[in-house]
């Protein structure tokens, strides 16, 4: 499955970049994981129909429409799925992205300091 090739902190990157929110994405990771366990068919076909109906959960359980970058991103990676291995590899993924970008969707921009770093302090840096 090529879409699981896919560097994660490229993806993380285009998903910070498309301003997602870390709950949306960790919701449809959980939702993707339980709705495929109540699909049956080709597995492209189970992921189709539980990415769908997850994108749907989610976007009721947040009461807004799904991130369009996260979307995307899982129709993108839900196409390469050809046999059963391939959805256990997007999940494997998923999960990764998942983690790198919680921890990326906290961070400040590049070049901007925090306004609580040590640095900020009038007395300096401790030392």
């Amino acid at each position: 499955m090529s879409g699981t090739a896919e560097d994660p902190i490229a993806a993380a990157t285009a998903l910070r970049a498309a301003e997602l929110s870390p709950q949306e994405m960790a919701f449809t990771y959980e939702a993707i994981k339980a709705l495929l366990k109540l699909e049956e068919g080709p597995p492209r076909e189970r992921m189709d129909a539980a990415l769908d109906e997850a994108l749907a959960t989610v976007a009721r359980m947040i009461r807004q429409k799904n991130n369009e970058g996260l979307a995307a991103w899982c129709r993108n990676g839900a196409s390469q799925v050809r046999e059963e291995a391939d959805i256990a590899a997007f999940l494997a993924h998923m999960q990764a992205v998942l983690r790198l970008y919680s921890l990326m969707a906290y961070l400040p921009p590049p070049g901007e300091v925090p306004s609580d770093s040590p640095g900020d302090s009038p007395a300096g840096p401790p030392g």
